[in-house]
Parts: structure tokens; C-alpha cells; sequence
């Protein structure tokens, strides 16, 4: 019954990120009622489980290319939760959170994406399973949600306390209320780190010529880094003015040319209203596309504050002049490769709980969140949902390497072409201190924006998982980040020489499974680009 209705809903909208929410709470009572009557031993409960993710692979649609290289991986993000808590504040976890965990590693399928959550009761037990797991799957999962932080950003949206604690992941990452929710994220994509480059240059994109917007201030007359940020915001108020009234018109031509009466059967106050999702059917909605490049904009500014008006090693003439020539002319003292390696070496990077580079991804992330949160409604505003504003996603998918693509080269020392970061996750090869560092880092991120998610990956050795007392230590490094608000964090565990014999030799790795944003995917199956910025990811130990 679950599949076809399923089945139903993806061809209805030839959609993807419908999630199972809260798997384990509504089978649970099913399962128990089946064991106590003798129809099934904890074996068969877990063969049916394992039957059903392997359904759950059988989906699967085609993408255009445009549209393929922001999705590599063959997935449709169905995201299914397990444990977090009851609505009396005690630990939910029970045999069927079990039952999924040890299916994740048996089946060891991409989709759909276990999550788990986890708050102040939840069991070390249960975390270090999922671990174990984990290190089996290879591919990030389970990854790990924190009931704490989500729950506050929900409170802070307005949902109902009845409703908080049943949030789940939707999509990769962002909390919804399954059954009450309208869509995962949505609409146009805002590349950050672009319109720095925009900025940098008087609001004139330096790829194609167009004038977008003129900069208030000429960039080389700014005396400080507070003054291009000052203009930074101002250009990121205008494409970010752009992307709202672009999904509004999105939502109106999808009200005429794509109703999904089936679909908004299915979710409260759909049927009461008379009104498709898309129109405002659904109790809660929030609006907002995927952003990408927050964390490599922010050492930008963190190098231009260091390097050029802090230590004042260049000027910003020389600067923009080694921008413009890609890092590539030699002809100038110092070099352009000499200022990269300066913008590399010897600014501070976000990931390394260093506040020289923490505090400008903190007022970047401050300025982008809270602007979406008070300063725009969607076009379902005063049509019943609450809270109808828009909110911010850090989930690129693989959107940080197709975006990379139209950016020139950047401040931090990245070239033109090269990947940005993914989701809130350090900068490849910005982790100097190592897995808590980059953590303390995250930690400080104002998470109380994120409703739509923030992926926070890392990449331990495998040394790092193979006692128990280590993977304790795990459970302890992630309690201690989700403590402090942090939202999420996913792990690969796999050796990266494993990865480059993947890629000379696929035929011999055909099921090797890697986390590549808020989703796994079979490694072979990526596009080199995102190939390499999987290995390009630092090897922390804990």
C-alpha cells in the first residue's frame, strides 16, 4: 500500500524529495501488533524492511541535463527519520528504529536516506548502532539530525507545540511537519559566492559584461572590509528581490498548468480549503530555493579584511588585477600565483573555530537568514498556512560544483571554475585542526535561520571509527555540536585512495557508496567534478 501510493505521488508531478517522515513511530504499532499475534518473528520485520528500501531504489526519472548536473546520483531524496522523541519529551526510539539502522547497513542502498534524530535522552547506544552502521553503509549513512535545533527553528516560525517534535527531514535536510507541509525546497538557486564576484566588481558580472546592479560605492574606493560588505548586502538584496518574485511567478504559472489534486489529498487543511498546495492548501509552508558558496564567500571577506586592509601584504588594486587574470600573470610583483598562495596560506578559513574568518560566515549567514525571514512572504501569504515567508536552504545537492563553474576566481584563493563549498561544510582543504575544530566552527552559525537545512559533511579517516572507544568519541563530538545548535552532520569513512582506484578502475567498485551533499550516491556513477571534490574533502581524525 505504501509503495503504490507512493508510486502515485512521484507520477502525479514527476516530483522527487516526498520523505517518509517519522517511519519508525507510525510502523511501530503495526509491528508490535504482528509480533504479539505470532504472524512475524524480528527477522521477518527486518526481510520487510529491507524489501522496502529496496522498493524505494526502484524509482527513479529522467532529467534533462541542466537539470541533472545540480542532481548527480540517480536519487529522488527520500528522506526517512527514526528516533528523536514522544510528544512527552521521552526517548522514541524503539525495535523498529532498530530494525531500519541495521537494514541501512544490510541493504546498504543510496535511498532512501536514514536519518536519525537525536536529543538529550536519546541512547549512546542507539548513536553508537548508527555508527556501526554507518561504517558499513560507507556512504554517510545514517546521517545525524538534532531535535534541538530544528525545534527551535520551528518554534521560532510559529508551528504549533503539538506539531514540533514530529518534524522530519524532507528532501536532503529540512524539517517539516509530514502530513501539514507543502513542498520541500523550491524555486530559483542563489549563488553567493557570485555575487561577491559581482560585487567585487561594481555590480558588473565580469563572465558576461552585464551590469546588473551599480555598486553604491566604487570597490576600490572602500577603505575596510566593512565597507564591501556594506555593498555585498545590498547586491545580495537585489538578486535575492529577483528570486522571490521569480518562484512567485513560478507558483502562478504551477496554479495554472499543475495542480496535484492527489498529493494535496493527502496533506491537512488541503481538502478543508478547497485549495491545491500550490495555492495555499497546507497548513504550513515556507518557501525558499537552495543557496550555495555562503562558507567560500566568507573566507573571501575573511582574506580581503586579513590580507588586504588588515596586514595590508597587497592592495585591492593588485588584488582585483589577480582576479581578473585568474591568479595566472607572472609578469606582476608578487605574482598572481604568489597572491593565490598568500590568499591560501595565510588567510584564516572558515572550519579551524578561528574568529578572524568565523565572524564574516556568521554575518553573512546572519544578514541572508534574517532578511529571508522578515523582509519576504510567498505567494501564499493570507491564503491560510502560516508562516508563508521564506527561509534559507544550504543544501546544494551537487549545485556548489555546476555553480563553481560561472564563478571567476575569488578572494580566498579559489581559481575560476573551481567547486564552492558544500552546504555549511568547510571549504575543501580549509581544515587545519582537525574533526572538533571545524565543529566549533559550525557551532557558532546562527542555525535559528536554517529551516531548510544546512549540510554540515565530514570526512573522518577510517582509523577513527575502529574502536569503540572511538566511536564513543564520535557520539560525544556530535552531541557537543548539536548542544550548541548545531543542525547536522554526515560522515564518509572511506580510505581516499579507495576513491582514486574508483575512479582509474569503476568495474571493480560498481556498489562503492559516498555522501556527496544531504543524499549517497554510488561514487561511479558521479561526474568526475563531483569526483574530485568528494576527495578534494579533508581527512580529519578525531
Amino acid at each position: 500500500m505504501i509503495c503504490n501510493k507512493y508510486t502515485s505521488l512521484y507520477l502525479e508531478s514527476n516530483g522527487h524529495a516526498i520523505s517518509l517522515g517519522r517511519f519508525d513511530q507510525y510502523v511501530y504499532p503495526l509491528y508490535k501488533k504482528d509480533i504479539e499475534a505470532g504472524r512475524i518473528t524480528k527477522e521477518d520485520g527486518l526481510e520487510i524492511i529491507n524489501a522496502f528500501f529496496i522498493k524505494c531504489n526502484e524509482l527513479n526519472k529522467l532529467r534533462s541535463w541542466p537539470d541533472s548536473e545540480f542532481f548527480l546520483g540517480y536519487q529522488m531524496f527520500i528522506n526517512l527519520a527514526v528516533g528523536g522523541q514522544t510528544v512527552e519529551g521521552e526517548d522514541a526510539v524503539n525495535d523498529v528504529s532498530h530494525l531500519c539502522v541495521e537494514a541501512c547497513a544490510d541493504v546498504k542502498l543510496f535511498t532512501p536516506s536514514i536519518s536519525v534524530k537525536w536529543f538529550e535522552k536519546t541512547d549512546d547506544a542507539f548513536m553508537i548502532e548508527a555508527v556501526e552502521a554507518m561504517m558499513q553503509h560507507q556512504g554517510g549513512q545514517p546521517a545525524f539530525y538534532n531535535d534541538l535545533a530544528f525545534i527551535r527553528t520551528l518554534r521560532d516560525l510559529g508551528i504549533d507545540e503539538a506539531d514540533l517534535v514530529n518534524w522530519a527531514p524532507d528532501g536532503c535536510i529540512e524539517a517539516s511537519i509530514p502530513g501539514k507541509w507543502d513542498f520541500a525546497a523550491k524555486g530559483p538557486w542563489l549563488n553567493v559566492e557570485k555575487v561577491l564576484e559581482i560585487t567585487l566588481n561594481n555590480g558588473v558580472d565580469p563572465k558576461t559584461g552585464v551590469l546588473f546592479k551599480k555598486t553604491d560605492r566604487d570597490i576600490l574606493s572602500c577603505q575596510s572590509a566593512d565597507e564591501i560588505f556594506d555593498e555585498y548586502k545590498k547586491m545580495l538584496t537585489y538578486f535575492m528581490d529577483l528570486q522571490v518574485v521569480t518562484e512567485h511567478i513560478s507558483d502562478e504559472l504551477h496554479i495554472i498548468t499543475d495542480i496535484n489534486a492527489f498529493r494535496a489529498s493527502l496533506i491537512e487543511d488541503c481538502i478543508g480549503r478547497g485549495l491545491d498546495l500550490v495555492e495555499g492548501g497546507s497548513k504550513y509552508s515556507v518557501d525558499g530555493g537552495p543557496t550555495a558558496g555562503t562558507i567560500s564567500a566568507g573566507d573571501a571577506m575573511a582574506a580581503l579584511d586579513t590580507i588586504v586592509f588588515g596586514d595590508k601584504r597587497i592592495t585591492m588594486e593588485a588584488l582585483l588585477h589577480a582576479l581578473a587574470t585568474n591568479y595566472e600573470d607572472r609578469t606582476t610583483t608578487p605574482t598572481g600565483e604568489d597572491i593565490r598562495l598568500m590568499m591560501v596560506n595565510k588567510a584564516p578559513k572558515f572550519g579551524n573555530d578561528d574568529d578572524r574568518a568565523d565572524k564574516w560566515i556568521v554575518a553573512l549567514e546572519d544578514y541572508i537568514g534574517s532578511s529571508y525571514r522578515h523582509d519576504y512572504k510567498s505567494s501564499k501569504y493570507g491564503k491560510g498556512p502560516i508562516p508563508c515567508c521564506y527561509s534559507y536552504s544550504q543544501s546544494p545537492v551537487t549545485g556548489n560544483v555546476a555553480f563553481g563553474r560561472s564563478i571567476g576566481a575569488t578572494p580566498e584563493g579559489r581559481k575560476d571554475g573551481s567547486a564552492v563549498n558544500n552546504g555549511i561544510s568547510p571549504a575543501n582543504g580549509s581544515e587545519k585542526e582537525g574533526a572538533t575544530a571545524a565543529c566549533n566552527s559550525v557551532a557558532k552559525l546562527p542555525s535559528i535561520w536554517f529551516q531548510k537545512g544546512a549540510i554540515f559533511n565530514m570526512r573522518l579517516t577510517p582509523s577513527a571509527l575502529e574502536t569503540l572507544e572511538n566511536r564513543q568519541k564520535v557520539v560525544d563530538m556530535i552531541k557537543v555540536l548539536f548542544r550548541n545548535y548545531g543542525q547536522q552532520i554526515q560522515f564518509n569513512v572511506v580510505d581516499g585512495k579507495i576513491y582514486e582506484d574508483a575512479i582509474l578502475n569503476p568495474e571493480n567498485y560498481k556498489d562503492l557508496m559516498v555522501r556527496v551533499s544531504g543524499y549517497s550516491a554510488l561514487f561511479t556513477t558521479l561526474a568526475p567534478a563531483v569526483q574530485e571534490d568528494v576527495i578534494s574533502r579533508n581527512q580529519l581524525e578525531i
